[in-house]
């Protein structure tokens, strides 16, 4: 039996997913000076979060296990070769336990913690702009549950022609095993076939915005689709949730608005939530934007003079969605 040495990270190290570039937007100037938006998509996708490199000496080829149990009663398994793994989409602020195991041989037991940030980007390959909305604090001091929605670009070819998924195998598998979603909502347009691991699917056509596509979020027929979305959210058997559009920035991004004003998360965080998907590979979103002015134009024509929180909720009573409802989401969404 070969005995195996923990090298990295060490005993109760701090790690962070979040890479230089995305950690540098957080705090970049340009999105709090007035601009026009880039419309070049990115060449280089910085949505994608860092990867932790767990090391050790021992045998070469090893599992690794991690869990937040230090009995190890259901670890997330990573396949090491040549005494390294990759570890990605660890939950943000929880301590877990690793070791490493052969056939013949099991190392002792380390700790480590993943550094409470946010947002917390999730790897998955081939897919731009995905990330939990959870670990956002809100108005009263809550915070928003992270591992219940998430938040993305479509899982498929971009040819509207093709039904093959983009997502990889292993892609697949962090969907299904890694954040186990069940319940996938496709905002594109109906014509688009949607081929998909979740569970269950429900289209929903969105448009985005209060001027996109002639009146945005604000026709009948889009007030009726935010109507069932927001009943669906309300199921708790339906957790957890993924939902996109295209590239994940303007109608998941209106979607997305809506949802995390109801969990009450600040006007300034919204924005910046908004804003994060200007890191994937599309066109840059802004708060400075006509189409963004807009939208905020509309919903203040809602109530005057109103928070954004009490704008949002009009617009969604206008809907048909009742308040039990949104309480209902808020109980499902929300950490105690």
């Amino acid at each position: 039996m070969k005995t195996i040495e923990l090298l990295s990270p060490a005993d109760q190290e701090e790690i962070s997913f979040l890479t230089q570039a995305q950690k540098d937007f957080l705090t970049d100037p340009k999105r709090f000076t007035p601009h026009d938006p880039e419309l070049e998509p990115q060449k280089i996708d910085l949505s994608i979060p860092a990867r932790a490199l767990f090391r050790w000496n021992g045998p070469e080829d090893a599992q690794v296990l991690i869990c937040e149990d230090p009995g190890f009663s259901n670890p997330k398994v990573y396949s090491g070769k040549n005494n390294q793994a990759e570890v990605s989409n660890l939950l943000s602020g929880k301590q877990y336990y690793w070791r490493v195991k052969t056939e013949d041989s099991l190392s002792e037991i380390s700790r480590f913690r993943i550094a409470e940030d946010h947002p917390r980007w999730i790897d998955l390959p081939n897919v731009t702009n995905c990330r939990d909305i959870g670990g956002w604090k809100c108005s009263d001091g809550r915070k928003i549950r992270s591992g219940m929605v998430y938040r993305g670009a479509q899982l498929e070819s971009w040819e509207k022609t093709e039904k093959s998924l983009l997502i990889t195998p292993e892609g697949v598998r962090i969907f299904t095993e890694d954040l186990r979603i069940k319940t996938e909502l496709d905002l594109r347009y109906a014509e688009i076939k949607t081929s998909s691991p979740a569970q269950q699917i429900f289209p929903f056509p969105l448009s985005a915005y209060a001027s996109w596509s002639e009146f945005g979020i604000f026709t009948k027929e889009q007030m009726e689709y935010y109507r069932q979305i927001f009943e669906l959210f309300a199921d708790p058997e339906l957790y957890p949730v993924y939902f996109h559009c295209a590239g994940g920035g303007d109608r998941t991004g209106t979607l997305a608005f809506m949802l995390e004003a109801v969990l009450g998360l600040n006007y300034e965080s919204l924005l910046t939530e908004y804003e994060l998907s200007n890191l994937s590979i599309s066109g840059e979103r802004t708060r400075f934007s006509e189409v963004w002015k807009k939208f905020m134009e509309k919903l203040e024509s809602l109530v005057p003079g109103a928070g954004i929180h009490e704008q949002v909720r009009k617009y969604l009573h206008q809907c048909g969605v009742s308040d039990q409802t949104l309480e209902k989401i808020k109980t499902i969404l929300l950490e105690p």
